[in-house]
């Protein structure tokens, strides 16, 4: 099968350069067909050139495997996610993993939780964000979010950078 497109502008930005676009192929197995027998779907040999005959795709042939491709499946993902972050952690890290994180967190909750304490905002905010955080993490997956796990890990990582809370001068 042989097919012409004109991409255009299509993943221009300006002057910073081009997005890269991503190929995808796919046999779709929705869940109102799973009853259906499935589909098998071979692809090989695959090129992508522009106008001046440039071969774009590296392994078009798969001849070295599935070297610079990288398979997902976009539409159900719940079979790939792992429910629970201490098990996600163990499953990704191993034991040492789990032993760290388990430590690190301990070590930085009880930080904040001295700190709240003392009447210490930051300490507050910390350990009750964390607290609902782990909590969550016992029933849901926490690590395939981004976002979610960046500010977990910076409000952690500030706090445990920021040292031992320290008594003012008034309180001595």
């Amino acid at each position: 099968m042989s097919w012409q497109f004109n991409i255009g502008s299509l993943g221009e930005r300006g002057w910073t350069a081009r997005q890269p676009l991503v190929l995808e192929f796919m046999n779709w197995h929705r869940y109102e067909y799973r009853d259906r027998p499935r589909t098998l779907v071979e692809i090989d040999n695959v090129s992508l050139k522009d106008e001046q005959g440039r071969e774009w795709l590296a392994n078009g042939g798969f001849s070295r495997g599935m070297e610079r491709w990288f398979p997902y499946y976009d539409f159900n993902h719940l079979p790939w996610h792992i429910k629970n972050l201490w098990v996600h952690i163990y499953f990704d890290q191993g034991a040492l993993g789990l032993i760290g994180l388990a430590g690190f967190l301990a070590a930085t909750l009880a930080a904040a939780i001295q700190r709240a304490r003392q009447g210490n905002s930051w300490g507050f905010a910390v350990s009750t964000a964390m607290a609902s955080y782990l909590a969550v993490g016992l029933f849901g997956g926490l690590l395939d979010m981004p976002r979610v796990i960046f500010v977990a890990y910076l409000m952690l990582f500030v706090t445990a950078l920021s040292g031992p809370s320290r008594a003012t001068w008034a309180d001595r």
